[in-house]
């Protein structure tokens, strides 16, 4: 068991439910699934008997074996030409199994096993070399037959190649004789293609067979026929019965990891250089989009003044306050007229920014079309992020919907920012300079040369002076100059404050856009999918 208490099979299953656009895992779905079946199929039979595929070319001694076992003729025997057709079941009394159209002879005296005659393995009819395969496929133990004149059997091996480390393998020479050997030049070549057999048994079948059917005594001419009766007899006992299947299962599920591993370890580089250059993309159309914003909705500093000036005009009081007022109103009345107008008329984009920040109505249209530029940006990008999503085996992603959704989360962050913090600090100034120490302050000029001249009127008379007309006139010339005089300190003020507030709101409008990479969200999901999955088989194969 994998550690973690991970259940492998559980993962794979997981994995197998991959449809997603990483062509080289999505290809290697079909065959995962096959294993998968197999394996869980395995997983149930843990507890039947053992299945025993007796293979070899034709002219070895597979059938004559069967015989000799069984001590009965239920298989055709034939020294010059393949004689088994199709598959031949000996199986005890009771096994319900599912053996096709197979020719099933029950009666064994081995209870825990199933012993199969295939037909043989380098024959040329394409139906009976199917039929080997198949019962390779549900067999759990390989008994790999072969004689002095046939065992160096390049179709044989070319049948049990798949099948390395997922069955166990036992060879029996069949015909052998007590005065020469093959089983060390044998074992040698099966070592060099890779197999590894557990036993090997040198009997001679058809001696055995006569034996058995004429009632004879053993003889030394059998060679290992009794301890091969001994190891199906004694030693496939249910403990080892277990233990070879779940090797054989262990060695299919290791098999199915590793492969999956190989292919997507020959893919880990693509996606190295796929995610380096996703994060050049991102971070670059993140700049590219800061940049246009900037320069399209933030670059009229004026603007900013004319947003302070408006909620400065709905909140103002006093005599100067209302004053700039009335010046406010004067000088914004071309925009207002041109607002009203049918159109756009001469609203610019930056003056729509300004109005989301004093204004709760939506210009959602003018901030799309502010962010057209920005979207030929992302687009020209598009371009050079499929090409390395086919470079690293991707499907293409849809372009449209990509763009759909990088339009809106630039919309998303460019309102976040004017309609929050933005607006936020340029009511902030505007309740400052309109609140009533400020006020107050500026109001305390003009009111006091007016009460000063109330004064000297007054006073004249009471005391029947006639002022003269000049003073009127002077009075009236020196309160103009004061309220002018506070008039331009309030408008440079309020210009200083606009100034600081379009410089905060460019650090909230930068700090918003480096908050995460903009665009290719579905690119870079994709990328994560195939890590997070090819991190999932890495460690599996590390477990097991």
């Amino acid at each position: 068991m994998p550690e973690n208490n991970v259940d492998p099979l559980e993962e794979l299953d997981r994995i197998a439910a991959y449809d997603g656009p990483w062509a080289r895992l999505r290809n290697e779905i079909p065959l995962l699934k096959t294993r998968l079946a197999e394996l869980h199929a395995r997983e149930q039979r843990l507890d039947d008997v053992l299945m025993i595929a007796l293979v070899g070319g034709s002219g070895v001694g597979k059938s004559t074996l069967l015989n000799a076992l069984a001590g009965d003729q239920l298989a055709k025997t034939s020294e010059f030409r393949p004689c088994t057709a199709r598959p031949t079941v000996y199986h005890p009394p009771g096994v319900t199994l599912d053996f096709n159209d197979w020719k099933c002879v029950s009666g064994s005296a081995l209870e825990n096993l199933v012993i199969i005659d295939t037909p043989d393995s380098d024959t040329i009819i394409h139906a009976h070399r199917e039929q080997v395969i198949d019962v390779l496929g549900q067999c759990d133990l390989i008994m790999l037959c072969g004689s002095a004149e046939k065992y160096l059997d390049e179709a044989t091996w070319s049948l049990l190649r798949p099948l390395q480390g997922e069955r166990g393998m036992v060879c029996v020479e069949t015909k052998a004789r007590a005065e020469d050997s093959i089983q060390e030049h044998w074992a040698g070549k099966l070592g060099e293609q890779g197999f590894a057999p557990t036993d090997y048994f040198r009997v001679n079948a058809l001696r055995t067979l006569d034996r058995k059917i004429g009632a004879g005594a053993p003889g030394e001419e059998e060679l290992d026929f009794p301890r091969l009766e001994a190891f199906l007899h004694n030693e496939l006992t249910k403990e080892r019965i277990q233990r070879i299947k779940r090797s054989n299962a262990a060695g299919l599920l290791c098999k199915t990891v590793a492969r999956l591993k190989a292919r997507l370890d020959s893919g880990a580089q693509p996606l190295a250089e796929l995610e380096a250059h996703l994060d050049t993309a991102r971070k670059a159309l993140g700049q590219e989009s800061l940049d246009v914003v900037q320069a399209r909705l933030f670059a009229e500093s004026h603007l900013w003044a004319y947003a302070l000036g408006r909620e400065i005009g709905l909140r103002a009081k006093g005599l100067t306050g209302n004053c700039f007022r009335v010046i406010e109103a004067i000088r914004t009345l071309p925009a207002r007229i041109a607002g009203w107008l049918p159109g756009r008329g001469a609203r610019g984009l930056g003056r729509e920014a300004a109005a989301m920040l004093t204004s709760e109505a939506l210009f959602q249209d003018d901030l799309e079309a502010a962010s057209s530029e920005v979207c030929m940006r992302y687009q020209s990008r598009q371009g050079e992020v499929a090409l390395a999503l086919a470079k690293a085996g991707f499907d293409a992603a849809d372009a449209e919907a990509g763009l759909d959704d990088f339009r809106e989360a630039v919309n998303q962050r460019v309102t976040a920012v004017l309609r929050g913090p933005a607006r936020d600090t340029v009511m902030g100034r505007a309740r400052l300079l309109t609140g009533w120490p400020a006020t107050l302050l500026a109001d305390i000029p003009p009111l006091a040369f007016f009460a000063y001249a109330a004064y000297i009127i007054v006073s004249s008379y009471f005391s029947a002076a006639l002022l003269d007309i000049a003073f009127l006139v002077h009075s009236a010339a020196v309160l103009a100059i004061v309220l002018v005089v506070e008039l331009f300190a309030f408008t440079l003020l309020v210009r200083v404050f606009a100034w600081s507030a379009r410089k905060r709101a460019l650090r909230h409008l930068r700090a918003a856009f480096s908050a995460g990479p903009l665009g290719f969200a579905a690119e870079q999901q994709t990328l994560e999918t195939a890590k997070e999955i090819a991190a999932r088989i890495e460690k599996l194969h590390g477990a097991l």
